[in-house]
């Protein structure tokens, strides 16, 4: 008998290497059930990016279509989903269905797997995954919503399409209440809707090689740009980069006062690293001893920081989650209201800071409190991993 082969759906192969997080942790578990997996990364990548190339075919067109624009059009939210728009249907939806086909008609069905693919934005997700779905359903494959999240202000075509989607899946779960309760409004009443874990909750710490642990408490910074905060909280729209640089030395003057060594980290992005190099001069400048961490280009590189530090003041979301399934001690700060709610799912909310400790005289002590929450959290690793087996378990008895 051929083993199941089952196509996973989502932003696999983006540089912010928590997605990849997602798609690592559920295909883990696909594997250990004997499942052969096959990644489709709904953004056009066919590999992890690296330093030298971007392998997304939608940012390679975004880029040159951006290139003509003034500075002050191309920001603008709509220019960006128009452009996303005119890219789908004239370059990219050809294409993405021909190759996605060779996926999907060899394949015994697809999981779309994790990360707020359930959104209506610039990313222009719910036409790609209507795409996949009329693909499976042209080939006779069924398909499944697992661990996903909703985003806001969703339009009324796009609810169109969402409810088309969950209605025809064999199965659909998210990772928090915000996002079924948000989805649940306008589906077919007979849907049932489950709620786990994130993903990446159930990964399990690597085994390492070659890795000399430090010998003194090491506490990582992970870093993203004060424009995603500004983004989501207006009473944050004045602050300027100086006061951010000023929220990173006094937090880092915090963790050297309780005897930590700093270490300055990010998910991947580049975007993020640039942030991150600007923390470790400016730490520098202020005479604290801190160290930079590299921009991990490959999921392993990520793990391996994580690994390595003892104490995590996350910003972008998965790298707080991995940390809490590697056991680490984690404060992850909110700037988006989908942060608390992946948290609240597993009982983590005092884990989540609130965006407004940037201007904090002293946010070190908001940070030690949810380290404490977050070493005494109340569901233990093992128990979030069986959470998210159980998630993938009835997913795959409704499917195959």
């Amino acid at each position: 008998m051929s083993k199941k082969r089952i196509v996973v759906a989502g932003e696999v192969f983006s540089s912010n290497l928590g997605d990849y997080a997602i798609f690592d942790s559920l295909s883990k578990i696909l594997k250990s059930k004997d499942i052969n997996v096959i990644p489709l990364d709904i953004s056009f990548r066919k590999n992890l990016p690296n330093s030298n190339k971007d392998v997304s075919l939608s940012s390679k067109n975004k880029k040159k279509w951006n290139r003509g624009l003034p500075k002050t059009v191309k920001n603008i939210k709509l220019t960006q989903y128009l452009i996303s728009r005119v890219l789908w249907y004239f370059l990219i939806k050809e294409k993405s269905d021909q190759y996605w086909e060779s996926l999907i008609k060899n394949s015994d069905g697809v999981i779309i797997g994790g990360g707020q693919l359930i959104t209506d934005n610039t990313s222009f997700f719910y036409p790609k995954l209507n795409k996949i779905v009329e693909i499976a359903q042209r080939n006779n494959k069924p398909f499944a919503i697992v661990g996903c999240g909703v985003g806001d202000n969703i339009g009324s075509y796009a609810r169109k399409i969402y409810n088309n989607i969950l209605n025809n899946a064999k199965y659909v779960s998210f990772r928090d209440n915000g996002s079924a309760k948000k989805m649940q409004s306008y589906l077919d009443n007979n849907i049932s809707l489950q709620v786990y874990p994130d993903l990446a909750f159930a990964l399990k710490k690597p085994v390492l090689n070659n890795i000399t642990l430090s010998q003194n408490i090491l506490c990582g910074f992970n870093v993203i740009p004060l424009s995603f905060f500004k983004k989501f909280d207006s009473s944050l729209k004045d602050m300027n980069e100086a006061e951010y640089l000023l929220f990173w030395k006094r937090l880092a003057q915090g963790a050297v006062n309780a005897g930590m060594k700093i270490a300055i980290m990010t998910n991947g992005n580049p975007g993020d690293h640039e942030q991150a190099k600007m923390v470790y001069q400016s730490l520098l400048a202020s005479n604290i001893d801190v160290t930079l961490f590299d921009r991990p280009e490959q999921p392993n590189e990520l793990y391996k920081q994580i690994h390595m530090v003892d104490y995590l003041v996350a910003m972008r979301m998965h790298a707080g989650i991995i940390a809490q399934a590697f056991g680490k001690n984690v404060a992850t700060l909110a700037w988006d209201q989908k942060i608390p709610d992946v948290w609240n799912a597993i009982g983590g909310a005092d884990i989540v800071i609130d965006s407004s400790i940037l201007k904090d005289q002293n946010p070190w002590n908001k940070v030690e409190k949810s380290f404490e929450y977050s070493k005494i959290l109340s569901i233990s690793s093992w128990e979030l991993e069986s959470k998210v087996k159980e998630n993938v378990d009835e997913c795959l008895k409704a499917m195959i």
